[in-house]
């Protein structure tokens, strides 16, 4: 990919010296540099150092300058993870016209727990041990809202009837934290819940569809689980993404924009540059093989997140997810 960018830039460097003036020429050489910097990026080595070299192809003091200021603004974002979560924050960001790079340590997307997670979108059901009900109203909230973020981020309406799984059976277990009365009334407010979201938002859907229940009743425990551990099954309209078949759509997504596909490669670190006016971003992501500078960096990893988040100065408390109150049924 690289030599392939670098002989096009090359032979459209040809062109240009026939046909023009020196000063079209010469803005025409700058652009294409920063271009190159751009789409290539060298992560066969330190950006700095690509840009350096880059730099040499430059005969003016002007050009030279005005290529410094233009790899410098702010517009480099670096997502760690190619997951479900580091894919679709790559293509937002893509969406507000940033040069985005995915790193990961695998030779694909989506190839970890993305790939072999339940990838199950909730509706809240499994936080039934929350009276608040704030992580409901946290989960009723964003699934509502995937399907149709999704087909913004790509750019297209999706055929979401070949992109989930049929709806899941919710068994509750003699073990549960909650009892089957108490998991019922649960039910029942959420579904109240549900019903206003669908009353106030006439845009959302559940992945392409409008149920009017969440929960939608008892039904016979499946004759495929041992019924002596089970209470009681209900009835559902949660399901699970097919992980394989978004993973396609969002590839050609990623491929169509333009974002910057890294892999193989271990995050080591991310550390601010103390050097920031002599660099040319903020922020340097450390890998296995190389060190790149970013302006933005986005931890979206799984394994070693926090470890990441600890070295830029965000501690974590490992007893306590801020995003959710989870209690398992």
């Amino acid at each position: 990919y690289k030599s392939i960018h670098m002989d096009s830039v090359s032979h459209q460097h040809i062109r240009n010296r026939t046909i023009m003036p020196d000063h079209d020429r010469a803005t025409a050489i700058l652009d294409q540099t920063v271009q190159k910097y751009n789409l290539v990026h060298s992560f066969t080595e330190s950006s700095h150092l690509f840009a350096k070299k880059l730099e040499k192809n430059l005969k003016t003091r002007h050009q030279r300058t005005r290529f410094w200021e233009e790899i410098r603004k702010p517009k480099r974002v670096a997502v760690l993870g190619g997951g479900i979560q580091g894919t679709l924050m790559a293509l937002m960001f893509k969406k507000h016209g940033y040069d985005v790079t995915i790193i990961d340590r695998e030779n694909d997307i989506m190839s970890r727990t993305s790939k072999t997670g339940e990838g199950r979108l909730h509706m809240g059901l499994e936080y039934s041990n929350d009276p608040s009900m704030a992580t409901a109203k946290y989960m009723l909230e964003g699934a509502m809202r995937f399907s149709s973020y999704v087909e913004y981020l790509v750019g297209r309406e999706l055929d979401w009837s070949q992109l989930k799984s049929e709806p899941i059976t919710c068994l509750l277990t003699h073990t549960s934290h909650v009892s089957s009365r108490e998991f019922e009334e649960y039910g029942e407010k959420l579904n109240k819940m549900y019903e206003s979201i669908l009353s106030d938002h006439p845009e959302l859907s559940y992945m392409g569809v409008r149920p009017p229940k969440v929960l939608i009743g008892r039904t016979e425990i499946p004759k495929s689980v041992n019924s002596t551990f089970i209470q009681a099954a209900y009835e559902t309209i949660e399901a699970c993404v097919r992980s394989r078949k978004l993973k396609e759509v969002l590839l050609d997504a990623l491929h169509d924009q333009s974002v910057n596909l890294v892999f193989n490669r271990t995050i080591v670190d991310v550390k601010r540059n103390s050097d920031s006016e002599k660099r040319i971003g903020k922020l340097r992501v450390v890998t296995n093989i190389g060190e790149h500078d970013y302006d933005i960096v986005v931890n979206c990893l799984w394994e070693g997140r926090a470890t990441i988040d600890q070295k830029m100065g965000l501690n974590h408390n490992a007893n306590h997810e801020g995003y959710r109150v989870k209690s398992i049924l």
